[in-house]
């Protein structure tokens, strides 16, 4: 099959090192061939392209002796795919489909998955969502993306009795790029290694078969290796990146820590003077007085509870807290907690109240923890001080 020679386009390639691999080769070749197809797509014919029946001239490859890559991509030994990014199928070299028991015809322009399902038969097939997931990877970061060996059993033609046949891949998907460094299209390669697998499984057979594959193992083992040092980079990046999560706990506990003991020592110091209005050391207060240094007591003492509850991460992370339980009055206790709001509601000329009827039962609160940790001996702490 010929192609009508498209216009000459620079092409770009993401930069690398050493020599060009099978995968980069065939990457380049789907470049091109996407290219044209496209090109054709959206190009008239052009003057002269056609004879004097109206069809195509065909000779136009030979006479400019530029190679026919539609020709060359089918024509490569190894199984390649070439999948747009709604998965329909654009290209397969004759390699993938002899392995694939499907005709040219019978796949271009479908979708991946709908041409490929999982075995209905396997409730463990996971072979179409580990390819979806890898190629969305691909088309996502613009990176080849290695896959581990899948079992992808295909469908059998009718004419061999239908179903599916068991079967092994190992895949890797290659992105290819326009001119703008878009990823246009994915080159699927999957490897063949039924056989291999199998013999795997059997634990043996025949020498035949054992020679043949060795080599093949041989290469596998070279793609293994490979693959397990790009896990192990990425091991160590995540490695990397749990250090400084560790150290940013770290410097959150301690700042917890620091506010806590800062914020502990002026409201100690300032519910002293306050227990000492309440007791009469300063003269005898008015009802209304005592009222109002009852609610500072009673707000000091709040946050005192709040900043001992920050205070407790910091046990809690170094598993130094042991948490006890005992029943709490919730009504009694959210009472508590509003009465804290009287003073200010009633000096707005509102009328406050508060209806908290008891519950069935009671509430279990951690005791000793937080809010509930006992106070300080504030008369000791001012002899002290």
């Amino acid at each position: 099959m010929t192609l009508n020679r498209p216009p000459r386009a620079q092409c770009s390639y993401p930069a690398r090192t050493g020599p060009p691999s099978d995968e980069s080769r065939a990457s380049r070749n789907c470049t091109m061939l996407a290219r044209s197809k496209h090109q054709e797509r959206r190009q008239p014919p052009r003057a002269g392209a056609e004879g004097r029946d109206g069809k195509a001239s065909g000779q136009t490859a030979s006479r400019t002796g530029e190679p026919d890559f539609r020709a060359l991509f089918e024509s490569a030994p190894e199984c390649y795919l070439v999948v747009d990014p709604s998965f329909t199928l654009v290209a397969a070299s004759d390699a993938f489909l002899r392995t694939r028991l499907v005709s040219r015809e019978a796949i271009l322009g479908r979708n991946l998955f709908d041409v490929f399902p999982d075995n209905p038969d396997d409730p463990n097939a996971t072979g179409s969502r580990n390819l979806r997931a890898s190629l969305e990877r691909v088309f996502a970061t613009g990176t080849p993306d290695t896959m581990a060996v899948q079992k992808y059993d295909i469908r059998r033609p009718a004419s061999e009795g239908g179903g599916f046949t068991e079967r092994y891949y190992s895949p890797t998907n290659t992105p290819v790029f326009d001119e703008k460094g878009n990823v246009t299209h994915v080159v699927h390669r999957g490897e063949d290694v039924t056989e291999f697998m199998l013999l795997k499984k059997l634990g043996g057979e025949q020498s035949r078969i054992v020679e043949e594959e060795r080599t093949r193992a041989h290469r596998m083992e070279e793609e293994l290796y490979h693959r397990a040092q790009e896990i192990q980079r990425a091991n160590e990046q995540l490695r990397i990146a749990n250090e400084k999560l560790s150290r940013l706990d770290e410097l959150k506990t301690r700042f917890f820590s620091n506010v806590s003991h800062e914020f502990r020592t002026p409201l100690t110091l300032m519910l002293g003077p306050v227990e000492e209005l309440l007791h009469g050391a300063h003269g005898l207060l008015h009802d209304e007085q005592r009222r109002e240094i009852e609610v500072v007591r009673r707000n000091a003492r709040r946050l005192l509870k709040l900043v001992n509850t920050l205070l407790d991460f910091s046990r809690i992370e170094a598993a130094r807290l042991q948490v006890a339980y005992e029943p709490t009055d919730l009504a009694a206790f959210t009472a508590e907690l509003a009465t804290m709001f009287r003073s200010v509601i009633e000096r707005a000329g509102l009328a406050y109240v508060v209806d908290c009827p008891p519950l069935p039962a009671s509430l279990h609160r951690p005791r000793n923890v937080g809010e509930d940790r006992p106070q300080p001996d504030l008369e000791r702490l001012q002899i002290h001080v």
